[in-house]
């Protein structure tokens, strides 16, 4: 197998990664969600459970629907937004210090890679 019929591949193991990203923490957040209640309560957020339930079902069923190749580019522009507002929210590492602030400031990277991600899936 040559480079060529390898790259026929790469968008969709792409879609995918992208994909089980979302779905990964929409699962980890569900399993978690206590402590991200707590602090979306600290941050004085309005409606704060049905929002994390509604977070929660968000990644978890865009990132399955990416992974099964449905619906992706509206599944992706719905993730946009949604990751840059969360992003914001939850992973200002410049309002940390120490060790938080560096495990906040990879958080951080970490989803607006993802959501470059879903950029190009939207591009695409």
């Amino acid at each position: 197998m040559g480079i060529n019929s390898l790259s026929q591949y790469a968008p969709i193991l792409g879609r995918v990664l992208i994909g089980f990203f979302f779905f990964f923490f929409g699962i980890w957040n569900a399993m978690h969600w206590r402590p991200t209640l707590e602090f979306m309560y600290q941050k004085k957020i309005p409606i704060a459970m049905p929002f994390l339930f509604l977070g929660i079902a968000w990644q978890t069923i865009t990132g399955l629907l990416l992974m099964l190749g449905i619906w992706v580019k509206l599944v992706a522009l719905l993730l946009i937004p949604f990751d840059i507002i969360s992003v914001l929210i939850f992973h200002a590492f410049w309002n940390f210090t120490g060790e938080t602030r560096r495990l906040n400031m990879l958080l951080f990277v970490a989803n607006l890679t993802a959501t470059l991600g879903a950029l190009l899936l939207l591009l695409n």
